[in-house]
């Protein structure tokens, strides 16, 4: 059993490395296709990797489980589908726009439908949240549906009026800055609220 858990921690942990480098890849796959592609083809091609990707990903049962992981390719097939009927390179320029709106839309929607998604990451690693530490959770939804409403919004002006060295600068470099700043950002001000959720080196530090 405990060989199971583990092949499966690692299958696992592969698949979310393996998602990881695909997105943080994506803007230069894109940069360097338009360079030697056309559109149409690069549209397809990058359609074909992420739908391969999603697809291997898919679990072996469950019918609801299945239609939420084959909805995740909604934000795909939109830009690319264009990119590829109409022969068009923002198609694949406005997949940042799609994925940014698709993560507001999954982050805003558990605002209104608690618990909100932070707190069910949360309550993966502490399952006895507080009444305060669930509110501390929903403002940090919304935090980061401030933050993908403005990403989409900044990656759809560079998408339709920016160069490509505009566009491979804000979504393949500067974009993850601003997410791992947002990041480190909230873990220091959830450590200085909580002092007792701070790692225990860094305890004395915030309290």
């Amino acid at each position: 059993m405990r060989e199971n858990e583990k092949y499966s921690g690692r299958r696992a942990a592969f698949r979310v490395l393996a998602s990881a480098l695909l997105i943080i890849a994506f803007p230069f796959l894109v940069y360097e296709g338009m360079k030697n592609l056309s559109p149409r083809v690069l549209s397809f091609l990058l359609l074909s990797l992420f739908s391969a990707r999603i697809v291997s990903t898919l679990p072996s049962n469950g019918g609801r489980r299945i239609l939420s992981a084959l909805g995740g390719m909604a934000p795909l097939l939109i830009p690319l589908g264009w990119g590829i009927i109409f022969n068009d390179q923002r198609g694949a320029q406005l997949m940042p726009v799609f994925v940014s709106a698709a993560l507001l839309f999954s982050f805003g929607r558990t605002l209104w439908n608690p618990p909100t998604i932070i707190e069910r990451f949360a309550r993966l690693q502490v399952v006895d949240l507080s009444d305060a530490e669930v509110r501390y959770c929903r403002k940090v939804t919304i935090v980061w549906c401030f933050f993908f409403s403005g990403n989409a919004l900044a990656a759809l002006r560079i998408a339709l009026f920016g160069t490509m060295d505009e566009w491979l600068i804000y979504n393949g470099v500067l974009s993850y800055l601003l997410v791992g700043t947002l990041l480190a950002g909230e873990h220091v001000i959830r450590w200085w609220h909580f002092p007792h959720r701070a790692p225990t080196f860094l305890r004395k530090v915030f309290s």
